[in-house]
């Protein structure tokens, strides 16, 4: 483990039916690194999707800090939240 990483931000466009995860940008960061730029994160994300998959463009975002990136997750809709689930689930079986 390197002792320098610090924690790990992301921002997810989700499903808002079935709280599936579309897209997600990561940000590793360094120890005592600045706060996270949660609206250039956002800004960067929207510019990717809307070029790669114009379809999500529009889809609710969700922002996680010190996200788990050893996890599969979905969105709680309702709650606004991640919720961990088991690799291979599908949402829609949830």
């Amino acid at each position: 483990m390197n002792e320098d990483l610090g924690p790990t931000h992301a921002v997810i466009l989700y499903d808002p039916d079935t709280g599936a995860i579309r897209h997600t940008l990561l940000q590793m960061t360094l120890k005592d690194a600045p706060v996270a730029d949660w609206a250039a994160m956002e800004t960067k994300l929207t510019a990717l999707v809307k070029e790669h998959d114009p379809a999500s463009a529009g889809l609710p975002v969700l922002r996680s800090e010190n996200h788990n990136t050893r996890d599969m997750h979905m969105v709680d809709t309702k709650r606004r939240a991640l919720l961990k689930v088991e690799r291979g689930a599908r949402p829609d079986k949830l």
